[in-house]
């Protein structure tokens, strides 16, 4: 998972299902009293090199026995099994051997900037219109170990969503604001495309990203929530469409990066 884009393993769970298609059906909790969060943490570490540093085990009660849940952030380099000398990357339920490019390019990350980005959520209720507001800002947080400069960022929000309030008229007329707003055609349908950018941003000084950094994209005025309505006159539309929300990361120093929220995973309507 390490050489992946990290991600989490459960023990303790018990499957049903064909073999190439099998789910989570109950608890199934380990019962080896010798097995322990810190005994799991030394098996990984003594049989990979180097060694994952970002591994959480916690460790959770069940009857008598306990579950373990184990979260494995995304490496900055690769990482080789001692059992066998291999590179190992999982892809779903898989666990497949690495090829050299796969190798390589994992590698490199040590070489290029790693970030986290997101989109934070706000909801706000009208009940008279019988309508959901639903107020976001991105934040981009540099995990790696490179300073990101010279970047751009665009967020494309559904348009039938799009909820333009009397103080947002400057973003779509440009103003001294720094954000700035155009439209742009998705598989989804129309959008309106947010704009930041670290030139932009060179008056607040936040132009660069340095490592452990983390940018939270708002600030009144300058820096504004986006903003969607879902009401009983567009949710329709909305959903026969699947309006999603995507985003893609420019900058001088690193790979573009892209990203989405479907439309059940940002509207709860």
């Amino acid at each position: 998972m390490a050489n992946a884009a990290g991600g989490r393993i459960i023990y303790g769970i018990s499957e049903d299902g064909p073999k190439n298609d099998r789910c989570a059906s109950n608890f199934s909790p380990v019962m080896d009293e010798n097995v322990s969060a810190d005994w799991i943490s030394q098996v990984v570490a003594s049989r990979t090199s180097p060694p994952i540093p970002s591994l959480s085990v916690q460790s959770i009660p069940k009857g008598s026995g306990r579950i373990f849940v184990v979260d494995v952030a995304q490496g900055n380099t690769a990482h080789q099994s001692l059992f066998d000398n291999i590179y190992y990357q999982r892809i779903g339920a898989q666990v497949l051997a690495m090829q050299d490019f796969q190798v390589r390019d994992v590698m490199n990350r040590r070489m290029g900037p790693v970030l986290n980005i997101a989109l934070q959520r706000r909801i706000t209720n009208y009940p008279k219109e019988e309508a959901r507001g639903y107020h976001f800002y991105p934040t981009i947080q540099n995990v790696g170990h490179i300073t990101v400069s010279n970047w751009r960022l665009r967020v494309l929000v559904p348009q039938l969503a799009y909820f333009l309030r009397e103080k947002d008229n400057a973003i779509v007329l440009g103003g001294d604001r720094l954000v700035t707003t155009d439209l742009s055609r998705t598989e989804t349908g129309m959008c309106n495309v947010y704009t930041y950018s670290s030139g932009a941003l060179s008056t607040l000084n936040k132009e660069d990203l340095h490592p452990g950094e983390l940018l939270q994209l708002q600030g009144g005025v300058a820096l504004p929530e986006i903003n969607l309505k879902v009401s009983n006159k567009n949710y329709e539309n909305l959903k026969a469409s699947s309006a999603a929300i995507y985003w893609f990361f420019y900058s001088l120093n690193a790979r573009p990066l892209l990203g989405s929220l479907t439309f059940d995973e940002w509207c709860d309507f």
